[in-house]
């Protein structure tokens, strides 16, 4: 998928990895997208035509409200069903960045996404509206950055700068030595931890790998599965093939195909 990013003010930077813009080309086919397991948080506005979110077990389709807050996910348990004219505005926070922010529990969203008027007090509606009214991307986050800027701490909580390193390691961060520098017991910090991001550490680290491997994939399609494997710290394939079957249903080679054989959406 292509897409428009902005990086967001310094003083931001601790709380939010990026603002995004997609539009869709009107014309293509639906297109199923799978939601893996992801370490992403996020709150997304649509101001055309919403994704249907399709539930992987019960097979419930529901459209997606139109300002939706999303938590981290820990296996594939939907799919995205695309159809129509889109139009996306996305708020990508850090791993603890939405904790941070709003003071928001995130063990209640993970695995969840809920209409953010219902997380969020009713400010969000305001936010909305300025949003659908502004001229593009840089207004757009010019908007969101005020708005933000308004419920931003002081200071980064210890917890949240160390979650932070689990991206910026692709998650090949010891438990131990988070911990550490957190200052904090091991089990201190994985019962803060979970509070903030919403996944054990452990498991969030897993993830964090799982998908740096994916977008290394992504980066450089003729690299072999096998080469990935052992750039991400995977004892050999057989163990990334399991977290592959974990995390997005299938192994790395039918679930590359998966999406290699998708219609380009976004323009």
């Amino acid at each position: 998928m292509r897409l428009n990013s902005v990086l967001p003010v310094a003083a931001l930077r601790d709380y939010v990895r990026s603002f995004q813009q997609r539009e869709a080309k009107p014309g293509v086919a639906t297109v199923v997208y799978p939601i893996t397991a992801r370490p992403d948080q996020f709150l997304e506005f649509y101001f055309k035509d919403r994704y249907v979110v399709h539930a992987y077990e019960s097979g419930v389709r529901d459209l997606a409200p139109r300002t939706v807050i999303v938590g981290p996910c820990t296996h594939h348990g939907a799919d995205l069903v695309l159809n129509g004219r889109f139009d996306v505005f996305t708020i990508q926070f850090q791993p603890a960045g939405f904790h941070q922010l709003f003071g928001v529990p995130m063990p209640e969203i993970t695995d969840r996404a809920f209409d953010a008027r219902s997380v969020l007090d009713g400010a969000i509606g305001e936010l909305e509206r300025k949003l659908a009214d502004a001229a593009g991307l840089d207004e757009r986050t010019r908007i969101a950055t005020e708005f933000l800027l308004g419920h931003a701490p002081t200071t980064l909580d210890a917890v949240a700068k160390v979650a932070n390193e689990f991206l910026v390691e692709k998650g090949a961060l010891r438990i131990a030595d988070a911990a550490e520098h957190a200052d904090l017991s091991v089990r201190q910090f994985e019962r803060a931890f979970c509070e903030q991001v919403g996944i054990p550490p452990k498991l969030y680290a897993r993830i964090v790998r799982f998908h740096a491997a994916l977008a290394a994939k992504q980066e450089s399609t003729d690299r072999r599965w096998t080469d990935v494997a052992y750039e991400f710290g995977y004892c050999d394939q057989m163990h990334m093939i399991r977290d592959f079957r974990n995390f997005s249903g299938e192994n790395p080679t039918r679930f590359w195909g998966r999406l290699t054989s998708m219609p380009e959406v976004w323009i």
